[in-house]
């Protein structure tokens, strides 16, 4: 994100900045060559979102480098935690977990029960199916019962997942869509 004068560019842009402010969570990536902290910091400001701010390139700064470019960030952004700056380098094997890491991290925080919404008795008697079943993985895993146990009872609530999103389809389902709802001819 940068000035611009052009005109789909800045569409783009503006795109970005609307998507961010609904994203769950913000991976704002610097390019280490070029950093863009007065922008980072004016566009991070307006973030409701959690956010991470990945530094690219990471490789071309020794330890120390490091340490002064994160001092200076949290300096010009004082919320911001040690685990959200992520160092990243395409020539790092690691930066990818690194990254997967701090993004479940994040996701971790955040209450997505205030988010579910369940539309039908079926979607809800599937979801309580599907959490039963975790249940009683957990009291199988616990009781160190044998793997195909565990593995039936995760493949139950995998299934009853599938058919709250409309993967799996069977005739018990098309009997109750028939059942449930009025269908003319």
């Amino acid at each position: 994100l940068r000035d611009s004068v052009d005109v789909v560019e800045k569409i783009g842009m503006d795109r970005s900045l609307r998507e961010a402010e609904k994203a769950d969570v913000v991976l704002y990536v610097l390019d280490l060559n070029q950093p863009r902290w007065d922008s980072l910091t004016a566009q991070i400001d307006n973030l409701s979102a959690p956010f991470l701010v990945l530094l690219n390139k990471s490789d071309l700064l020794n330890q120390h480098d490091q340490m002064e470019v994160r001092k200076n960030l949290q300096m010009l952004i004082p919320t911001l935690a040690d685990q959200d700056i992520i160092f990243t380098s395409h020539l790092d094997p690691q930066s990818r977990d690194r990254v997967l890491t701090s993004v479940k991290l994040k996701l971790g925080d955040l209450n997505f029960l205030q988010e579910a919404v369940i539309t039908s008795a079926r979607q809800y008697e599937m979801s309580a199916y599907a959490l039963e079943m975790l249940e009683t993985t957990l009291a199988e895993l616990e009781k160190n019962m044998g793997a195909e146990f565990v593995a039936m009872y995760l493949k139950e609530s995998l299934l009853a997942i599938q058919r709250i999103l409309g993967h799996v389809f069977d005739d018990q389902i098309m009997d109750r869509v028939f059942k449930e709802f009025c269908l003319g001819k």
